[in-house]
């Protein structure tokens, strides 16, 4: 269930409306900082950059990551490891 209200759509940034198709003509990686945007059924199979903070992080979208954020496959932390001494 989600927390957005069911009349409402899912939020999805302007710049995502481009679809599959238009993706593979041009061949180049989308790039976004809406981390908040909803992944839609039209995604699958393209490739999204994804702001983390620093840098993009590429992600191929699958079916199971349909109706999950973008930010969720994003990680925005390194795992910390002690050095070696």
């Amino acid at each position: 269930m989600s927390k957005r209200s069911n009349w409402k759509f899912s939020f999805i940034a302007d710049e995502l409306y481009l679809t599959r198709s238009q993706n593979k003509r041009q061949k180049f990686i989308l790039t976004t900082k809406s981390r908040n945007s909803t992944i839609l059924p039209f995604h699958v199979g393209s490739s999204i950059g994804i702001h983390n903070g620093i840098l993009y992080t590429t992600v191929n979208v699958e079916k199971s990551m349909v109706g999950h954020k973008f930010g969720e496959f994003a990680f925005t932390k390194r795992p910390f490891r002690y050095g070696k001494k």
